[in-house]
């Protein structure tokens, strides 16, 4: 039975700053303590809180297995987890800020962190031509209007 403690998120210092494109290592240490050789899942993900409901952008879910061997006392492991961050327009995530949760799969045990990542760089998409796109439909409707109104 594995009874692994996350302890801290080497996250000093954040909000950190994130272009898509990039691939950001999180560094995880945490305590733990087996009686036989176990396989755990380490998995961290940004999030955002709707309405007090964290939601984990699966997109860029990181995942990483790691064995421990036995051991007779608590024993700290340090690991990295490589995160690709990718934009909205390829299914992953939008410009904004996020926190970090980093759980170990099967255990309960996680670690989370409200507002640490601050993503940016995604391309303008067509959502972001709508604005332009209406303004220039209204004066182009009010153009024809006022040539209706003046008899041409």
């Amino acid at each position: 039975m594995v009874q692994p403690l996350v302890s801290t998120l080497e996250l000093i210092g954040g909000p950190f700053e994130v272009e898509i494109g990039e691939t950001w290592r999180v560094g995880v240490t945490f305590n733990y303590l087996v009686l036989r050789e176990v396989t755990i899942v380490l998995k961290a993900s940004p999030f955002t809180r709707i309405t007090g409901i964290l939601n984990r952008v699966d997109s860029l879910s990181a995942q990483v297995e790691v064995t421990l061997p036995p051991v007779t006392e608590l024993t700290p492991v340090e690991m990295t987890i490589e995160m690709p961050f990718f934009g909205s327009s390829d299914g992953g995530i939008r410009d904004g800020t996020y926190g970090l949760i980093v759980e170990i799969l099967g255990t309960g045990a996680d670690a989370k962190e409200d507002n640490a990542i601050i993503v940016s760089g995604n391309p303008p998409g067509l959502l972001s031509l709508i604005p332009s796109l209406v303004t220039v439909m209204i004066m182009g409707m009010m153009m024809n209007m006022m040539g209706g109104l003046t008899g041409e």
